[in-house]
């Protein structure tokens, strides 16, 4: 996210460094707080948290949902081809008839919770789920392993982005 006053040189060797290191950046067309995947985890969080204190699902399901469903989805077309492929005019029904929505000044109860209970995620070993005992090294580890074994397929079969004609 760039200023009025950011020096678009600044600008462009930060991407270009970025890039080298295997990062594909992207630059805001005008100021706004916060960052892209930022602001998007944050309205996505908002839902989740609201299913779960309503009991509509368990972390598991929902993480199950995510990953094999939507994230699965996401890692070949994005987000906005993701729309594209179901359909505008689906989208703007599915939109107009949301009743149902969460409230942007929801409050988690579940999250908040387990803050005060001191479950903070992986660094107290616990948070939605119990990681059993495990250091939070560990935990990173075996996370890391998985993602640096997804991205070295996503850059070898080049799979992963939209699909541009």
């Amino acid at each position: 996210v760039k200023g009025p006053k950011t020096d678009e040189n600044s600008i462009q060797l930060i991407v270009e460094t970025l890039r080298e290191i295997g990062k594909r950046p992207v630059i805001f067309n005008k100021p706004v707080a916060g960052y892209l995947v930022t602001r998007l985890q944050v309205a996505f969080q908002r839902e989740v948290y609201w299913l779960l204190d309503n009991d509509y699902l368990s972390p598991q399901d929902v993480d199950e949902a995510a990953i094999w469903g939507l994230a699965l989805r996401m890692l070949v077309v994005g987000v906005c081809q993701r729309i594209d492929f179901g359909g505008l005019d689906l989208s703007a029904k599915v939109t107009a008839m949301s009743n149902q929505s969460t409230p942007v000044d929801y409050l988690p109860l579940r999250l908040n919770d387990l803050v005060r209970q001191g479950a903070l995620g992986v660094k107290t070993g616990r948070g939605f789920y119990d990681y059993k005992g495990k250091s939070e090294a560990e935990v990173c580890r075996e996370r890391d392993i998985r993602l640096l074994k997804l991205l070295k397929v996503l850059q070898e079969t080049n799979i992963a982005g939209p699909i541009l004609f």
